[in-house]
């Protein structure tokens, strides 16, 4: 009983941690010698999903949050596919 309840609860977490380190690899790359480049400076991951369906709800209440803030936001939230599921990224500059 114990078994299955660890794994329910850690598996999502486990999956969640599989698809912010691709969308990490997928952003940055490695540079010469070894150093972490960004390929897109300003650009930070806010979010990840695994459905389109989420991703794209995630990134319109992000929008809305930017709004109530006065930050720009027109624009710069996009969803991006990545191994594992989606990824929902601000670009800052």
């Amino acid at each position: 009983m114990t078994g299955a309840l660890l794994m329910g609860t850690t598996l999502p977490t486990i999956i969640g941690m599989g698809v912010v380190s691709r969308t990490t690899e997928t952003m940055f790359g490695k540079g010469e010698r070894g150093r972490v480049r960004a390929s897109r400076p300003g650009t930070s991951t806010v979010g990840v999903a695994r459905t389109r369906a989420n991703a794209d709800s995630f990134a319109t209440k992000y929008r809305k949050a930017l709004r109530r803030k006065g930050l720009p936001y027109t624009g710069r939230v996009k969803v991006k596919k990545v191994s594992g599921g989606y990824a929902i990224t601000y670009r800052r500059g």
